[in-house]
């Protein structure tokens, strides 16, 4: 098109499209090596006339600050992270219903400096708040670019925008993206936070993966001291464990909340969340469940880029945990714990193997039953009675190789029962068994072995086959945690 157009008529063109005048904002240049000191003379003036100029140097304030690239409620307002204010060193907001609290750049001197201004740092990339013992309430801004190794405050703000630091903590590793997430946890449910996570999601692992590292600090009487790290999968991949948490309602009530993590970039890019559980006043390091996506869902990637777990999504009074991943949100729904005791009682208690009482296989036998018991009992908080399927094995003499005796009901020393049971009752059934060697075989007592599991109704009116993995019944996007 430019060819085809009179050279003149597009200059003219150009000239009506920028500025006046002229002769200052349109420069005709022979070589496309003359453009690069144009470009960097319009950079000048675009950051004079958008920043703040001052003796003879062009600096942002505020008119970039990204207001709300991080959010945190707060019992009296919102806290906003600001990572562009201050040429991206960055900063925090706090709104109220009545005030505005916005804490100059000399607020934050302390931990930065200003010989490091226009460095950065990206303070308030996540912001947040943990409650003390005595009352107190800090918040906590990350800033995960400051020397490159990234920094998290825990500070205090007046009315005035006057910051007082508490405490300061240092990343390790050179672009870890220390402090780009971080998650205080109230563990033992008292009001006061006993727990700060802060994440290194691009942390370098064993051969140069971005494993990602999550860090466990105790809140006490000095504040905050580390306690380790979370233990993820050892498998050598890029995870960027970390990327995102969140704390979550007790989902295995024991009395504890627990944490969810997210590792995005697992298993090729798929991507899986950690459910680690709470213990007195911490978390423990090790992961109880990880789920990935591609056991449930071959088509999500980035499965784990940001969770939640604070809503009861399907009205079941349980907390259940949405998770974020690319182009699509999938809902984990929390599963009902329940204690199930197993009880058996035979009758008669003993063996006699004079007492022939019934006919087995064509010949006399000694006959006996056997009643077992299972007693649930709900440990969710909901105490609704509901029904569900339990599959349990039965085992004569299990360490036996030749079986001394076996079910009446398939000749065999192994039976597999399904039965619907309830919570809050005791239900009962009756098996017999019998005797298939002499008295020599008896010197020793008849063990019995019972395991069980969870299955789901439509399997109780089938009695044959494999029980099928509850876990393998899945709706469309829609999971278990426990």
């Amino acid at each position: 098109m430019r060819r085809q157009q009179d050279p003149d008529t597009f200059i003219n063109e150009i000239k009506y499209i920028a500025s006046d005048p002229d002769d200052k904002y349109f420069f005709n240049v022979t070589d496309e090596a003359a453009l690069n000191d144009i470009v960097d003379a319009l950079g000048d003036r675009i950051f004079s006339l958008e920043g703040t100029h001052e003796r003879n140097e062009s600096s942002f304030e505020l008119e970039m600050s990204q207001v709300g690239f991080s959010i945190h409620i707060l019992e009296d307002g919102i806290l906003f992270g600001t990572v562009g204010a201050y040429d991206w060193d960055g900063a925090v907001l706090k709104e109220t219903w009545n005030s505005r609290i916005m804490p100059p750049r000399s607020a934050f001197e302390k931990e930065f400096p200003v010989e490091l201004k226009k460095h950065a740092a990206y303070l308030g990339y996540t912001v947040s708040s943990l409650i003390l013992r005595n009352g107190r309430t800090l918040y906590i801004a990350g800033a995960p670019r400051f020397k490159h190794k990234g920094k998290v405050i825990l500070f205090e703000m007046s009315r005035k925008g006057d910051i007082s630091i508490s405490q300061a903590l240092v990343g390790e590793q050179i672009g870890s993206y220390f402090g780009s997430e971080v998650c205080p946890l109230d563990v033992n449910g008292d009001g006061v936070s006993d727990v700060l996570l802060v994440a290194a999601p691009m942390f370098l692992g064993h051969h140069n993966k971005e494993t990602g590292r999550v860090y466990v600090y105790r809140v006490g009487q000095a504040l905050l001291t580390l306690n380790g790290t979370l233990h993820s999968d050892p498998k050598v991949q890029d995870a960027r464990f970390g990327y995102a948490m969140a704390s979550a309602p007790d989902l295995n009530h024991d009395g504890f909340n627990d944490v969810v993590v997210g590792a995005p970039l697992e298993d090729n890019h798929r991507g899986a969340v950690y459910i680690y559980h709470g213990y007195r006043n911490t978390i423990q390091p090790s992961y109880k469940q990880r789920i990935d996506s591609a056991s449930f869902h071959h088509g999500l990637t980035y499965f784990g880029r940001s969770v939640s777990a604070q809503m009861d999504l399907d009205g079941d009074g349980l907390g259940d945990l949405t998770v974020g991943s690319q182009g699509a949100v999938v809902m984990l729904r929390s599963r009902s714990i329940v204690r199930v005791n197993a009880t058996l009682q035979v009758n008669p208690t003993s063996i006699n193997l004079l007492q022939k009482t019934c006919l087995r296989q064509g010949k006399e036998s000694v006959c006996l039953n056997i009643t077992i018991c299972f007693s649930v009992n709900s440990k969710s908080p909901s105490k609704v009675d509901s029904r569900f399927g339990l599959h349990y094995n039965l085992s004569l003499d299990d360490r036996k190789v030749t079986p001394r005796a076996v079910f009446d009901e398939n000749i065999q020393k192994f039976l597999s029962k399904r039965i619907r049971v309830t919570t809050g009752k005791v239900t009962c059934m009756n098996l017999g068994f019998h005797v298939i060697v002499s008295i020599r075989c008896y010197q020793k007592l008849v063990s019995w072995k019972v395991t069980l599991a969870i299955t789901s109704d439509q399997h109780l009116e089938n009695q044959q086959g494999n029980l099928a993995d509850v876990e393998s019944h899945r709706g469309p996007r829609k999971y278990h945690l426990w």
